[in-house]
């Protein structure tokens, strides 16, 4: 999947996460809870559960394997409730402790948004990701709130302007989380030949990226026999990247057999039957 792609399906699983917490809070179970810490508590776990769960779990769904499934759930889940409901319980206690300001109540939207964009950054073991997808999950969060807040607070309806307020949030979070690592991005690959992989695109954004067809590698390139479990691995040296077969395996560059190689910017290179481009920003 492309990253622009990936950006889009982000704000739409982000969205269709946080309407279904407010189906589940409002229409299902309709709780009513004095205490405005554990409300908060409440609120703060079920969208984030459902959002992170939304978000990382279909980010493993596209690859068509179970493994990145469950794990992009498991991540997604425990991001989620710790978030939302640590977000959400510390925008309450600023709110009750420092004169009861609702835009107080925002930062708990930000810190929700935060841990949600730290999921995305473990799933792909990247601390580099970790740190622009938590800046743009808080600043999505950020947004999200305040835009809630608004349609909360003038709308004269509660239930719809509520619905609008979470599927915002959540489509705020889910976008800013895919945009800025693609924004402040330094290097990535892209795949270019036909096929079931065709325009999979994948930041290189740690110093080992694993190319192979094993769901586990960095960039999975699946359904091609050629391409051996773990293939290739290109590697951040002193501000270049190597590229470099791993074990026995091909890989070629203008037709020659590599042992290893420096990439230069539009570099190409085969997998197995699959065409792959290098793309670095200039300086």
């Amino acid at each position: 999947m492309s990253l622009s792609l990936r950006t889009v399906y982000f704000t739409l699983t982000g969205a269709l996460g946080a309407l279904a917490a407010w189906f589940v809070l409002d229409v299902l179970l309709q709780i009513q809870i004095d205490d405005p810490y554990l409300d908060s508590v409440l609120n703060g776990a079920l969208v984030g559960l459902a959002v992170g769960v939304a978000i990382n779990g279909f980010a493993g769904l596209i690859e068509f394997k179970i493994w990145p499934v469950v794990r992009g759930i498991m991540i997604g889940l425990a991001a989620g409730l710790i978030g939302g409901a640590l977000g959400l319980l510390l925008g309450e206690l600023l709110y009750q402790q420092l004169g009861q300001s609702d835009y107080l109540r925002i930062l708990g939207w930000a810190i929700f948004g935060f841990f949600l964009g730290l999921a995305d950054g473990i799933l792909a073991r990247s601390p580099r990701r970790i740190l622009y997808a938590g800046l743009g999950g808080l600043l999505g969060g950020l947004l999200g709130g305040i835009t809630s807040f608004l349609l909360w607070r003038f709308s004269d309806l509660p239930n719809t302007s509520r619905a609008l307020g979470y599927t915002l949030l959540g489509a705020l979070v889910g976008l800013f989380i895919g945009l800025l690592p693609t924004v402040l991005r330094n290097a990535w690959l892209k795949v270019i030949s036909s096929g079931r992989n065709e325009g999979k695109e994948r930041l290189i954004d740690k110093k080992r990226i694993i190319i192979g067809s094993e769901a586990r590698c960095d960039l999975p390139l699946y359904g091609d026999p050629g391409v051996d479990g773990q293939h290739a691995v290109i590697e951040a040296q002193g501000g270049q990247f190597v590229l470099r077969p791993l074990e026995d395996s091909i890989v070629v560059m203008n037709d020659h057999r590599i042992t290893q190689r420096v990439l230069q910017n539009e570099d190409q290179f085969q997998v197995g039957d699959e065409t792959l481009i290098f793309r670095k920003r200039s300086a």
